[in-house]
């Protein structure tokens, strides 16, 4: 039931959002449709424009009135005897005019010049080609239509003689290419562009050409309703600018079309949906039978016994069923629990103290004996090794057992010798170790046990196991008043953040996990000696990690 539910809630929400993107589609194919026709309007008209221009400039040219006036000979024998009474040594004529035209203005397919007295038809292409055409009087009103060419333009301008009588003696014609109106169309997905002429002549389309032929077939007129019924046009008449029309379009069904990636995108949020809330239906009622079941194996763990069990209670919520029985069982096992602690634990904490007592009849001198007599042992079976490292350990267990908690420099540094000749023995070839002290401090005063914790505090984190030029130095010091032992080593060391953050842990004086050693070294200074001593950390370089133990050097009677 919950699933069919859920199921139901996802279909509802994604018919909405199919809805919505629908419409918002259908909004901006509209908006659209109108920026592309408005942008193609304005690209024509900049063509008429430029047309103008063309024709104002041809005013400026003397030769190009001559070459329409006259014949060809009559033309060459005026442009010769002009250019032999000018002064410059290029003449600058029709042939130039067209040259830097067709080189300035991209756009421009041709340009022609029509010749009404000569009947002639001059025509100069993009690519250098020239063609001269003769027509009877009679064709001069289809000269345009002969130069239409599908996807260009074709812009006639009459050429009025400049010498005061203002009659027309000619044409000029330009043909421009109408590929811009391709690249507005690419920019809008699924809008198609169309120009007509005031023929209803196709020119230019990126749609369906034979679509747009039937219906100037049917009745010419390309603008009718019944036509676009199902399509969102927009169509703009540019007149008087020109004489053309310009229509964009697309395909109702295109327009409120959801791409590919949109439905994509709803599938996969449907099922997100669909799985959330499976997922949430699931963990709220696996969340109602987990508290079941800590109930009930809270309770079986009673039943054997386990009277320390309980269940947990939130607070910040209303109670349940299932909370109020939680909460009555944890009150029975509590009165239950105090009941039997009543009853026996006087009896169990005799127990411990017996076995504390079996504990404690173990002599200590009893381990120190026992390691001198092996010793002997392996020194008279001629393993002198051996009976070194046993002598080492035995030093340092005697330490532990029968020395003082104040000792020398002395005794602290042989120590320290004994417990490095082992890891010596263990790390065979790959660690060595140097002990520098002056004569005047030997008998210096310390508390025991501050070095060796460094010392094995190397060997847990900074030995590097690969190398076979492992070194520690133990240097003794006086600065001032006070004694400095450095235990420094070349090993993997710590960061500058890392020194520094254990450096201002030190001085806080609070605990952390790692390197408990060293804490507990510094808090035992700082106890014996004050604030101002302890332990402190700086970097080696290249590598490694220098301590530092500051004590004072006379002797402190409050130790």
């Amino acid at each position: 039931m919950y699933t069919a539910i859920l199921l139901m809630i996802v279909i509802c929400l994604e018919a909405y959002f199919v809805s919505s993107i629908r419409n918002e589609q259908m909004e901006q194919s509209t908006s659209n449709v109108r920026i592309a026709e408005m942008e193609a309007s304005n690209y024509i008209q900049q063509l008429y424009s430029n047309a103008g221009n063309i024709e104002y400039s041809a005013y400026q040219v003397e030769d190009i009135q001559w070459f329409l006036e006259d014949s060809l000979e009559v033309y060459l024998k005026k442009k010769i005897d002009n250019y032999t009474k000018s002064m410059s040594i290029r003449y600058y004529g029709i042939d130039n005019f067209v040259s830097n035209l067709l080189e300035s203005e991209t756009r421009l397919e041709s340009i022609s010049f029509l010749s009404n007295a000569n009947q002639r038809l001059s025509s100069y292409m993009r690519d250098g080609k020239t063609k001269t055409t003769y027509f009877e009087s009679w064709e001069f009103h289809t000269i345009p239509n002969k130069l239409f060419r599908m996807g260009q333009l074709v812009v006639s301008k009459n050429f009025y003689d400049q010498n005061g009588n203002r009659n027309s003696i000619g044409s000029l014609i330009m043909n421009y290419n109408l590929n811009q109106l391709s690249d507005i169309a690419k920019k809008y997905e699924n809008i198609e562009i169309a120009v007509f002429n005031s023929d209803r002549r196709l020119l230019f389309a990126t749609g369906d050409e034979n679509r747009l032929r039937e219906i100037l077939n049917e009745d010419g007129d390309v603008t009718k309703t019944t036509h676009w019924e199902d399509y969102l046009k927009s169509y703009i008449e540019l007149n008087p600018v020109s004489d053309c029309w310009i229509i964009a379009y697309i395909p109702k069904n295109l327009a409120a079309s959801i791409q590919n990636l949109w439905w994509i995108t709803l599938i996969l949020i449907g099922i997100a949906l669909f799985a959330m809330g499976e997922l949430f239906v699931h963990l709220y009622l696996k969340k109602l039978t987990d508290r079941l079941y800590v109930i009930l194996e809270a309770m079986s763990s009673a039943s054997k016994g386990k009277l320390d069990v309980h269940i947990d209670i939130p607070n910040n919520k209303s109670l349940d069923e299932l909370d109020i029985i939680a909460e009555n069982f944890n009150q029975m096992c509590q009165d239950m629990d105090a009941y039997i602690q009543k009853s026996y634990l006087a009896e169990i904490e005799q127990r411990n103290a017996e076995l504390c007592a079996l504990q404690s009849q173990i002599n200590p001198h009893f381990l120190y004996n026992t390691l001198e007599v092996i010793r002997m042992k392996a020194i008279c079976n001629g393993d002198r090794e051996v009976g070194r490292m046993l002598y080492s350990l035995a030093v340092i267990f005697r330490s532990q057992i029968k020395e003082a908690d104040i000792i020398t420099i002395a005794k602290e540094l042989h120590y320290c010798k004994k417990y490095l000749e082992l890891f010596e023995y263990r790390y065979h070839n790959k660690f060595s170790f140097e002990i520098n002290c002056p004569e005047v401090l030997m008998e210096k005063p310390v508390i025991k046990f501050v070095v060796q914790p460094i010392i094995e505090n190397y060997f847990v984190h900074g030995i590097r196991l690969e190398a076979t030029d492992n070194l520690l130095m133990i240097s003794v010091y006086q600065q001032g008043k006070d004694i400095v032992i450095y235990v420094s080593d070349n090993g993997k060391g710590m960061t500058e953040e890392e020194v520094q953050r254990k450096n201002e842990q030190l001085k806080s004086g609070k605990r952390e996990t790692g390197s408990i050693g060293i804490q507990n070294v510094h808090t035992r200074m700082r106890a014996a000696y004050g604030d101002a001593y302890g332990v402190s950390l700086k970097r080696n370089e290249p590598g490694g990690i220098c301590v530092m133990l500051r004590f004072p050097g006379e002797e402190n009677k409050n130790v």
